[in-house]
């Protein structure tokens, strides 16, 4: 009975729950603790099952742990990070209060009772461990630190008297050990039977901790005067252990009456692994502070209501606060002026919604006369306690005003042309939209001017692009000089320039204002040390008249703008809705010429290059392909070739031409075996060679008919050659080397320079016929003329022509010292069936069509 009494004293004694569990999990036996914690009276729960006392554990993982043990008879542990609150506990007085629901570790063991066998189930209140841990994971979480998580050790009190980690020791009045358990012989080191040996002085020995004399007394005084259960403040002192080392224990004594026999149940706690875990705690705690004092952002903690409860040094840098302002200002009293009311609302949403706030703001500093604002992101989340309720906030402050400022510059480059510093094509489209809602609501018209330089690209081959950029920052500043503040210039792309005239009285004023730009435009231009002049065309389109949206808009003062590169007799152009039926007459003209290539609605005309001879072993021809449309008959390449090179055609074209003069020079082999020699001319335009596939398609074109390029001339006209010189020069020595020759057309030494011309790798050129005829009795003529042969003399270039005055301008080349030119009579082009059936037909060579 003694025996029994001092157990339950000492079990109820246990700040942790014990139960004992039948082989069916009915409570057999339930310590004050536990009965606490539930609220339901003892003799309730005695005899009852745990599925019967708590419904929500059945099938649960505590029940099936249980049955394990009373199978296996090996202890079994629930910790709290795998099952946090299996049993429904909760702090005392607050029963059935979800909030103050206990964390718990329970242990479960085996025991033999009465011959029956038992389960003792202990039950540890691990909550505000969890909340000290679940603190530290947080803190660690929000400042991303890899500092080692330090594992608080969970009270491993769950075990019964003879495991549990404390040591407990039942003392009788007179101070003699009446019992102590496992742990307590473990920590003196008693063999069985030498703990009864011992009494309360031997283990409160004053040699091991000065305060223990007083503890004694204090003790022994409680036991005289004590009259029922009493509870001793807890001590604190040290121990020698088994091992002779030196430990600080906690003492918690509480005094057990049953009638005149009083009893002192002692707990001893080693707190050793307590101490080490308060240092790492502490050093933790440093190395964060450290972290954080040393972090490149600002780092802040705040209360609920936002009010500032740490921040570190980089804080303080950045706001020009002082430390002394700490637990007395609200976090948002660095912000600048205007961000405050900005931030309010996101800064509720995230104390009642708990959303984290993320923003960019500036905040001003103090310190700085005039005050000064920085940009920085500012980053702020909610701390929460263990039971999810908001006990904080943390925020940084990262400095991004560099990035701010690289932000701006990108957005800048974004939307201006870096060589000009004008608004972009990017920029004036926006711009145009927004100038196009303005008026609308207003009711007001405006107009877009659509300009391009005439002979930029001239200048840009022949003087270098970093002349070409000179001009256009030369332009750009005269137009920004000349126009007013309200009108919007930019530069759309290349020597294209945009303006936008937001206001104006009527159509008169805006043609002073277009040819005040030509004239502006006209206006020499010192490049490399020589004066350089251009010329503008401008298509001008109107809102709404001509159009009430922006690609619209944009679209008529494009075509207003190419009707006035072939205007003669005025450099800037109205849109009129001609124009837009022009237009829609080239894309039926480019979808006609797409279904001619497709249905290959082509012929290929041939006309003798060389002068006429009698020789049946040499052909000289040139070849062009003429189109054979339905409704308009023949169609001749230049009358195509413009909206050619405006449509995505110019591949399949070319390849189609290609393919006719392989397709020619094989039947001239097979059909006129006698020719030793086939010189085959084809016309290109520059728009042609210079499709990035053209040197690719030919040479694979060559390769499939066998065919050597020595036996084709490339033709190109001389304007031609010269709008795209800088770009073709590359392609057109990429041929040479290949084998082809070139040769330019409609010569007349007025476009290509001596400088260009003496670059390009020229067998012949081809003399424009009227040049010829002037020079007969012009003697500008005859001076050009005679510069072209002095040139064909030094570059070893042979010149044609065609003329029905052979004799006379055979004479005139002579006297102009020509050393290399022939002449041949103007003939007719005609199908290439035609002329291979007349030179394998007739017995003689037909003067008309012989090579």
């Amino acid at each position: 009975m003694q025996s029994e009494t001092t157990f339950k004293t000492v079990i109820d004694s246990l700040e942790s729950g014990v139960a004992i569990l039948d082989q069916d999990l009915c409570l057999l036996y339930v310590n004050e603790w536990l009965i606490q914690r539930i609220a339901v009276p003892s003799e309730q729960l005695l005899g009852r099952s745990l599925q019967e006392i708590f419904p929500e554990l059945q099938n649960s993982y505590l029940i099936e742990c249980c049955f394990d043990t009373l199978r296996e008879t090996l202890p079994k542990q629930l910790s709290n990070s795998f099952n946090p609150s299996p049993l429904p506990l909760y702090k005392p007085n607050q029963v059935g209060d979800e909030s103050a629901r206990l964390q718990q570790a329970i242990t479960l063991r085996p025991l033999v009772m009465d011959g029956q066998p038992a389960c003792e189930v202990m039950v540890y209140d691990v909550t505000r461990a969890v909340i000290k841990e679940n603190w530290l994971k947080r803190v660690a979480a929000t400042f991303r630190q890899q500092a080692q998580q330090q594992e608080f050790s969970l009270a491993q009190f769950s075990q019964i008297i003879e495991n549990t980690a404390d040591a407990i020791v039942v003392f009788a009045s007179n101070g003699d050990i009446e019992f102590a358990n496992a742990s307590a012989r473990h920590l003196f080191g008693w063999q069985d039977g030498q703990a009864l040996t011992a009494t309360l002085t031997d283990v409160l020995d004053a040699r091991h901790d000065t305060r223990h004399q007083e503890l004694l007394q204090r003790l022994n005084q409680s036991l005289q005067e004590a009259d029922g259960p009493t509870q001793i403040p807890t001590a604190g002192g040290h121990l020698y252990n088994s091992e002779g080392e030196l430990i600080p224990v906690e003492f918690r004594f509480s005094i057990s009456q049953e009638r005149d026999r009083k009893q002192l149940v002692t707990i001893i706690r080693d707190c050793s692994h307590l101490v080490e875990t308060e240092q790492n705690f502490l050093a933790s705690e440093n190395r964060f502070r450290t972290l954080a004092k040393i972090a490149p952002v600002g780092i802040f903690r705040t209360c609920k209501r936002g009010i500032l409860r740490y921040a570190n040094e980089t804080w303080f840098s950045l706001t020009g606060l002082h430390p002394e302002e700490i637990n007395r200002i609200h976090w948002m009293e660095c912000l600048a002026d205007g961000e405050r009311e900005k931030l309010r609302p996101k800064w509720l949403s995230l104390r009642n919604n708990r959303v984290d706030l993320r923003e960019e703001v500036r905040i001003s500093n103090r310190q700085m006369k005039p005050k000064f604002s920085t940009w920085v992101l500012c980053n702020i989340m909610a701390e929460h306690d263990v039971h999810d309720q908001v006990s904080g906030f943390v925020g940084t402050l990262t400095d991004i005003s560099q990035q701010r400022s690289n932000q701006e510059e990108i957005e800048r480059l974004a939307y201006h042309d870096m060589l000009t510093g004008l608004p972009n094509r990017r920029y004036f489209r926006d711009k145009l939209e927004q100038q196009i809602r303005v008026n609308r609501r207003e009711q007001k018209s405006f107009a877009l001017f659509a300009l391009d330089l005439n002979g930029f690209k001239q200048i840009n081959d022949t003087l270098g692009h970093d002349a070409g950029d000179q001009v256009l920052k030369t332009i750009a500043q005269r137009l920004q000089n000349l126009l007013r503040e309200s009108a919007s210039i930019s530069r759309i792309g290349g020597d294209e320039f945009c303006v936008m005239i937001p206001g104006f009285n009527d159509v008169q004023s805006l043609e002073v204002i277009a040819q005040r730009i030509i004239t502006m435009v006209r206006e020499p231009i010192q490049l490399n040390n020589q004066e350089s002049t251009l010329s503008t065309s401008i298509g001008i389109a109107l809102f709404p008249s001509d159009a009430e949206n922006a690609n619209d808009l944009i679209k008529h003062a494009d075509l207003a703008l190419y009707a006035a590169k072939g205007n003669h007799q005025s450099p800037f152009v109205f849109f009129d809705k001609g124009m837009n039926q022009k237009a829609e007459s080239n894309r039926a003209l480019v979808n006609d010429l797409e279904n001619a290539i497709t249905e290959e609605q082509f012929d290929l005309y041939l006309m003798p290059t060389a002068p006429h001879t009698d020789s049946r072993t040499e052909v000289s021809i040139r070849a062009l392909l003429r189109w054979q449309h339905d409704n308009w008959g023949e169609v001749f390449q230049a009358d195509f070739s413009r909206a050619l090179e405006r449509s995505r055609l110019i591949k399949p074209f070319t390849l189609l031409y290609l393919e006719h003069i392989c397709g020619l020079f094989n039947d001239l082999r097979q059909r006129l075996p006698q020719l030793e020699r086939i010189q085959l001319t084809a016309h290109f335009q520059a728009f042609q060679l210079l499709h990035g596939s053209f040197i690719d398609d030919i040479q694979r074109m060559f390769q499939r008919h066998q065919l050597p390029a020595q036996f084709m001339e490339i033709e190109l006209s001389e304007t031609s050659t010269n709008d795209f010189f800088g770009s073709l020069l590359p392609t057109i020595l990429k041929l040479q080397r290949l084998g082809f020759s070139l040769a330019l057309s409609d010569f007349t030494g007025s476009h290509l320079s001596l400088q260009k011309i003496s670059k390009l790798p020229l067998s012949t050129l081809r003399l424009c016929p009227e040049l010829l005829d002037h020079a007969s009795g012009h003697r500008e003529s005859r001076l050009q003329l005679a510069t072209i042969c002095d040139l064909a003399n030094r570059l070893e270039i042979s010149l044609q022509a065609t003329t029905n005055k052979h004799t006379d301008h055979t004479q005139l080349l002579t006297e102009l010292g020509c050393q290399r030119f022939s002449l041949s009579h103007t003939r007719t082009a005609i199908p290439a069936g035609t002329y291979i059936n007349q030179r394998s037909d007739s017995p003689t060579t037909p003067e008309s069509y012989c090579g």
